[in-house]
Formats: C-alpha cells, sequence, structure tokens
C-alpha cells in the first residue's frame, strides 16, 4: 500500500536518510582508517548551499562595488565632494566580503568533488581547510566587530561625561 505523504512533504521531495548513503560502504581510503559511511553523500548534499551562499555573497561585492562608484560619481557630478568618500568605503567593504565568499565557493566546490569523484582523504582535507578558512576569517570578523561596538559605547559614554561636565 502507497504511503500518503505527511503534511510538510511533498511527492518525491523527501531527502533521503543517513541510511540511504550507507547502503554501499566505501573502502577505507588509506590504512587503519574507518569507512566513511554517510559522510560523502551528507557532505554532498551541503554543497548545493554553499553554492548559494557564495553567489549571494559575491552579487553583493558586485552591488557593493557598483553602489559606491555610482553614488560617489553622483556626488562628484552634483558638486558634493563629501560623498566620494563612499567611492573608497563600499569597494573595500565589497573586498572584505569577497574572502568569505571565495571560501565557500571552494568549499562548494571541494565537497561536490570529494561526493561524486573518487572520495579520497585528500578531497576531503581540502574541503574541510576551505571551510576552516571560512570559518577563521569569520570568527575574526565577529570578535572586531563586537570589540568596534564595545569601544564606540564606551566612547560614548566617555564624551556624554565630558559634555555633562563641561556644562556644570
Amino acid at each position: 500500500m502507497d504511503e500518503v505523504p505527511g503534511p510538510n512533504t511533498l511527492p518525491g521531495s523527501e531527502e533521503p536518510s543517513v541510511a540511504d548513503h550507507q547502503a554501499a560502504p566505501i573502502e577505507p581510503p588509506l590504512p587503519d582508517t574507518p569507512p566513511l559511511g554517510a559522510v560523502p553523500g551528507l557532505l554532498g548534499r551541503t554543497a548545493p548551499w554553499a553554492y548559494l551562499l557564495a553567489l549571494v555573497g559575491f552579487l553583493s561585492v558586485a552591488l557593493m562595488i557598483v553602489v559606491g562608484i555610482g553614488a560617489g560619481a553622483v556626488g562628484l557630478a552634483t558638486g558634493r565632494a563629501e560623498t566620494a568618500i563612499l567611492m573608497a568605503i563600499y569597494p573595500l567593504s565589497a573586498l572584505i566580503y569577497f574572502f568569505p565568499s571565495l571560501y565557500m565557493l571552494q568549499y562548494a566546490k571541494r565537497s561536490r568533488k570529494f561526493a561524486q569523484d573518487g572520495q579520497s582523504l585528500a578531497e576531503l582535507e581540502a574541503a574541510l581547510d576551505a571551510l576552516r578558512k571560512f570559518f577563521k576569517f569569520a570568527g575574526i570578523a565577529t570578535v572586531l566587530a563586537v570589540a568596534v561596538g564595545v569601544l564606540m559605547f564606551v566612547w560614548g559614554v566617555l564624551l556624554s561625561l565630558l559634555a555633562r561636565a563641561s556644562d556644570v
């Protein structure tokens, strides 16, 4: 008897379970290493999402560059020279956003290659190294953003205290 799909699933859209990926055991790539089991299938299923994130990142980079240069050029054309700083700030911001997108694209390509091709340990290491670079960049950026936020808060408190003291 056919099963009726649940309320949150469409017919034919069910994702394969981990057990489905374990049907054909993979020989270990090196002696004394355990079989890879479901790892290739699971890693391969992350590749499309990583491609999506990389694509959105690269589109954001392109948009930042176009908006920055366009806004700066319009500002200069209308005689507002102070907007020329946008021509520098936006492309520099785009440069910062470029690297996480690049690392995510590298992870996507390498994880897909690992899942589809030879499933060697070197391919797995390459994919995980790209992911490591992405998380390292994201972690450093997060720490810097929190530090700048704290410094701005402290600076604001100090300025308000100085302004209040000068009014007395």
